[in-house]
């Protein structure tokens, strides 16, 4: 679904164990990446609608899509990471320096379980999304574990690898995720599991994905479509909305020191 080719199979791809059918050997994209295409195709407003959209640490195949999509409309699709020279602007996710209510839409991929502090990133997260805003955050989960796990204590690598799957992975997430994206002030969609693949993923154990609608008088930026689509391995896949009002939005992170790059409207120079 992302770049458009049929195929009867997929590449087989994987950090620790190889896993088959999984990887396009034409834009690389993963299961992960063709459900989220799936959802913003379906389920959102996207294909019509020019939100503006931060997109943390891009998947290349995603960015090619959606920079396709907002070309003509500059400023409104913005791509960042810690030092990817694709990136429109550099940051530590922990400090995001832009200002309040700065976005519509957040993007935001495997990067909670490498950073140090999940929380204050989800805070920063949370202070950047306009009111009514939504975004899509996945992290690899066990299910099994009821919360939580990290320990910085543990520094061998293969002992990493072998608790929370890689050995650059700072936690292993557990059944209260949700509840951490809770506590930054979103509101989650954590729909429940299901053992029924489609043509998305591999047959592995999975989670339902359900769409959801924005709240107040703005227009919305998501279907009303129940149409629910089924996700990947064990990774939980959410969908947070912003429920802050404005008498609970602060300013505290107004005078946090800039690391960004090059202004957020403007791409980073090319290289000669």
């Amino acid at each position: 679904p992302v770049c458009g080719p049929r195929r009867r199979k997929f590449l087989p791809y994987g950090y620790v164990h190889s896993r088959p059918n999984a990887l396009c050997p034409r834009c690389l994209s993963l299961e992960r990446h063709r459900l989220l295409w799936l959802y913003l195709q379906r389920e959102t407003d996207l294909p019509t609608a020019y939100p503006r959209i931060l997109h943390i640490a891009p998947e290349v195949c995603l960015m090619r899509k959606l920079r396709k999509h907002y070309d003509g409309h500059p400023g409104l699709y913005l791509t960042a990471d810690l030092e990817s020279p694709l990136a429109d602007m550099h940051f530590d996710v922990q400090h995001i320096p832009l200002e309040d209510d700065f976005t519509d839409v957040v993007i935001c991929n495997h990067i909670l379980e490498h950073v140090e502090d999940d929380r204050q990133a989800l805070r920063e997260l949370h202070r950047i999304l306009k009111p009514g805003g939504w975004g899509v955050v996945l992290s690899p989960m066990d299910f099994s574990r009821e919360e939580t796990f990290e320990d910085d204590t543990i520094t061998d690598p293969a002992e990493r690898t072998r608790i929370f799957g890689q050995y650059d992975h700072r936690r292993i997430y557990g059944r209260d995720y949700a509840d951490r994206l809770r506590s930054a002030g979103f509101e989650v969609a954590s729909p429940p599991r299901s053992p029924k693949p489609n043509a998305v993923c591999t047959p592995c154990p999975t989670t339902i994905f359900t769409s959801f609608t924005k709240s107040g008088n703005k227009t919305s930026l998501l279907s009303q479509s129940e149409r629910t689509i089924t996700t990947v391995q064990q990774a939980t896949e959410l969908v947070f909305r912003n429920k802050k009002s404005p008498a609970s939005r602060s300013g505290i992170f107004s005078s946090m020191r800039s690391r960004i790059t090059s202004p957020p409207w403007q791409p980073l120079p090319s290289r000669p």
